[in-house]
């Protein structure tokens, strides 16, 4: 189930980044890649402190709980993505 979401989001991101900087996609998509793979470095750096402080179900518990806040974005982009791009084109 996680990485069905993962990979939705990301997708759903990268999708609405491109329509909004279709002269720069390419530069929207590389600041994207960027910033997930900080995010996964820094997650895996505070992975071994979380998992001695807390313990590994207090990791998942954690873990779930920040997933979870990415269910209200997709649904953001979903719902009002087409939106957004429309507003774009009609601006260019």
């Amino acid at each position: 189930m996680n990485a069905i979401q993962t990979t939705d989001s990301w997708k759903l991101c990268g999708t609405l980044l491109t329509d909004l900087n279709m002269n720069r996609s390419a530069t929207a998509q590389a600041a994207s890649n960027l910033v997930r793979c900080l995010s996964a470095g820094g997650a895996v750096a505070i992975l071994q402190p979380m998992v001695e402080n807390v313990g590994p179900a207090g990791c998942f518990a954690i873990y779930a709980s920040i997933i979870s806040l990415g269910i209200p974005l997709a649904w953001v982009l979903q719902r009002y993505g087409v939106v957004w791009r429309k507003g774009q084109q009609m601006a260019s």
